[in-house]
């Protein structure tokens, strides 16, 4: 679900040239990574806690690249 909003995102971007659906498109692709991550967790669960300081971050990412696209004009 998250790839297809991250398609949206991009497709829009290009059609329009907005530059506020810029970086709403990182942010999805950050999503996107996130879940990545996770799902890595269960595969090496030697990882755990690098997977879930990169999980953070790209948590953290995704909320100020939403934020970013709402504060741009």
């Amino acid at each position: 679900m998250a790839v297809a909003l991250l398609a949206i995102a991009l497709l829009a971007y290009k059609k329009h040239r907005l530059r506020r659906l810029f970086p709403l498109s990182i942010a999805f692709g950050l999503f996107v990574l996130k879940v990545g991550l996770l799902h890595l967790d269960s595969l090496y669960p030697m990882l755990q806690s690098e997977l879930e300081v990169s999980s953070v971050a790209a948590e953290f990412g995704m909320l100020a690249m939403i934020f970013f696209a709402f504060i741009r004009k």
